[in-house]
């Protein structure tokens, strides 16, 4: 004979209720970690343990007959949140304001006003050369170039989007969700979004450099949150 409804919504309120409460206690603890990552300046993504974590989740979910897509989905919003607190943290102890023109780029750039020179550019995981600008806990932005006749490395963001503006320059810009997934003209004063995990690539068939303006959501972590490991156009 079925039960009736009654019962069986007690049930999965009491379930919902100690999911919950589950969820609160790994929020605590990842805040703690947050704390410890932010006094050693350890970086916000542990991009390892990450894909060991997924790995395990998936595995959990077969085992569960939960569809594993949507476990995915749920831990990558709880992981999401805790990158952002982890950033959050790490902009509220960074250091006092430094100038960067000879001391090269810092890992956190300061908060008051500084000057930005091009010879304290650094290789970004794509193979582009950027010089972090200011950042807020919420929003970090750079510039960006690529020489003429070079072409960037495939790569994906774990956690962040990005908003990209042309600043100068014409090349071409590929993103795995973005105009059909075909690769579209850039030239001065074009902007676009690139959200999390989509794959993207540009390349500057010259003749003259190809420059832009970054603002990354939340403010980057480092460069532990570029997967490399994935496949461009070029």
């Amino acid at each position: 004979m079925l039960m009736t409804l009654e019962p069986l919504r007690a049930q999965i309120d009491d379930l919902d209720r100690a999911l919950i409460e589950l969820l609160g206690k790994r929020f605590r603890l990842t805040a703690e970690i947050g704390r410890i990552k932010a006094r050693d300046q350890l970086n916000p993504v542990a991009a390892d343990r990450e894909r060991q974590q997924f790995s395990r989740f998936a595995q959990l979910a077969a085992q569960h007959q939960v569809p594993p897509a949507l476990v995915g989905q749920i831990f990558r919003a709880v992981i999401g949140e805790v990158v952002s607190a982890h950033q959050a943290l790490q902009s509220d102890s960074a250091s006092e304001p430094r100038d960067i023109s000879n001391s090269g780029v810092p890992d956190n750039p300061p908060d008051g006003p500084f000057t930005a020179r091009r010879e304290a550019a650094e290789t970004a995981p794509d193979g582009s050369a950027v010089i972090p600008l200011a950042r807020a806990p919420g929003a970090s932005h750079c510039f960006c170039t690529l020489p003429a006749g070079q072409v960037s490395r495939a790569v994906a963001h774990r956690t962040v989007e990005e908003l990209w503006y042309c600043l100068a320059g014409r090349g071409e810009f590929y993103s795995s969700g973005l105009n059909n997934g075909e690769p579209f003209a850039v030239q001065t004063g074009m902007s676009w979004r690139v959200p999390p995990r989509f794959v993207f690539q540009f390349r500057n068939p010259g003749p003259a450099e190809l420059s832009f303006v970054i603002t990354t959501l939340p403010a980057w972590p480092g460069d532990a949150e570029a997967d490399t490991e994935v496949a461009g156009v070029w």
